[in-house]
């Protein structure tokens, strides 16, 4: 994994690229198509498949210029970060949940992390429910 991205941008892209390249190792191929997309903007180029070694789009992807599959990835990647960044967050209430009622078990090798985010999915609806029915305060 680079050193300059979190884990969970490398596993973002890692995905994204696994949809839009065939490569064996999505990620290694995510980086050999942003150096060389750099490295043409460098020299006033428009990059062309050829100047990409052994980056394999899939089959829909083939006709579009590297720079345009390299951005189709990186929206992806921003968005499928945003879902593990939201849904890391459910985990954290569900299991703030679960120790506030005493029924989170001390062994964390136990843990159903889908249980704790559907815990915290509901713990966010009821507040949000909660905000909704409270009477409105008046503003001064």
């Amino acid at each position: 994994m680079n050193d300059d991205l979190s884990v969970l941008r490398y596993k973002a892209l890692e995905l994204a690229a696994g949809q839009m390249l065939s490569n064996e190792d999505a990620f290694s191929a995510y980086q050999s198509l942003r150096n060389c997309v750099d490295m043409c903007h460098a020299q006033g180029r428009v990059g062309c498949w050829a100047d990409v070694a052994l980056v394999l789009p899939w089959q829909p992807h083939e006709h579009q210029l590297p720079e345009d599959v390299l951005d189709l990835i990186e929206e992806r990647a921003d968005t499928i970060e945003q879902t593990f960044r939201q849904v890391l967050l459910l985990a954290k209430e569900g299991i703030v949940q679960e120790t506030i009622a005493g029924r989170l078990d001390s062994d964390m090798n136990t843990l159903d992390m889908a249980y704790l985010v559907q815990i915290g999915v509901q713990s966010q609806a009821a507040e949000a429910q909660t905000e909704a029915s409270a009477p409105a305060r008046p503003r001064f």
